[in-house]
This record gives structure tokens, sequence and C-alpha cells, in this order.
């Protein structure tokens, strides 16, 4: 019931607890240090956006590098690392209430849904180091909840859904993706 709903989000926790011991630590990730990175410090360097010769990626959405940026003008590389943490953090929070909300009468089921997002194979890599693919999830999963208020008939909902949706698109390329697969499943269930 619900004492192992609360057991199961309790595990989630701890294992995103584990994970902040490691991204307390200097970056050592490769695509952190010439991408996620290296990007906002040469944004911060110049003030304005540099083109890097051996990066092909430099005209990418940078939403959450430049909030990596703010970070490591304040904090540093352990701070831009804690934001990404933080995005994994609600990243659970957010599958663990879109999974209550599909399953409504199963306590459980959030719980679940949290320590299987923190227990992937990739998790504690994109958790322990500065990249774009947990605020990417994030913003995915908030749009799909959107639509799921959308197909309820708030048109509200839509409207939510396809600002969050260009969050995710502004995040990471690969969002698009995601944002089609949600029109098409919206559209042949309208």
């Amino acid at each position: 019931g619900s004492a192992t709903g609360h057991h199961l989000a309790l595990s989630a926790g701890v294992l995103l607890l584990l994970d902040l011991f490691a991204a307390l630590s200097t970056e050592f990730f490769h695509d952190s240090l010439v991408y996620h990175l290296a990007l906002p410090e040469l944004f911060l360097a110049g003030h304005r956006f540099a083109v890097t010769p051996g990066n092909m990626l430099n005209f990418l959405p940078l939403n959450a590098e430049m909030l990596y940026g703010a970070a490591l003008a304040f904090g540093g590389e352990e701070a831009a690392k804690l934001i990404n943490l933080a995005y994994a953090g609600l990243l659970a929070l957010a599958v663990a209430g879109l999974a209550r909300r599909l399953a409504p009468g199963t306590a459980w089921v959030g719980g679940l849904a949290a320590l299987l997002v923190v227990t992937m194979p990739l998790a504690p890599v994109e958790n322990e180091i500065t990249f774009g693919d947990n605020v990417r999830a994030l913003w995915e999963t908030l749009a799909l909840a959107c639509v799921l208020d959308g197909l309820a008939g708030s048109r509200r909902g839509w409207r939510r859904a396809g600002a969050v949706a260009g969050c995710a698109m502004g995040s990471k390329y690969l969002a698009v993706i995601g944002a089609c697969g949600r029109f098409c499943a919206a559209a042949t269930t309208a």
C-alpha cells in the first residue's frame, strides 16, 4: 500500500543522494568539458556565443547550458553539476506524479516509477555529470502530463503542452522526436 510507495520513493531518494557525492567532484566527462560547460564558459569570457572549430554542435539549443553558465559564474563546475542533479530529482518526482495519475488508487506506483527512473543503467552517469538529458526528460514528462489534460478536454492543457514541449526542444534537439510522438498520440486519441 502506501508504506510500500514511501519505501520505494525513499530508495530512489537514497540513490539520488549517492549521486550527490559524485556530483560534488570536479567535472571529468568529455562532452561536458567540450560542450555543456565549455560553451557557457566561452560565453562568460567573451559575452557572446562563440564558435568553436573543434565542436560541430555549437548551433544546438542551449537553455540548460546557459543555466550552467550562471552556475559557473557563481559556484563553479560543481554548482553546474548540482543543477543537473536537481533536474534528475525533479524528473523522478514528475515521473512519480505522472504514474500516480495514470494509475489512480495504487499508492505504490509513484514510488516504483521514481525508483525505475533513478535505477536505469545510464541514470547515475546522467545524474553525476553536467549534461542535457535530465532537463530534456523533465520537460518532456511535464509535456506528457499536459497532453493528458488536453485529452481530458482542457484547452489550457494543450497550450501548456506546446509551451513545455518548446522548452524541451530548447534543451536538446532530440526533443523534436518526443514532441512528434506526443502529437501523433494526441491526434489518434482525440
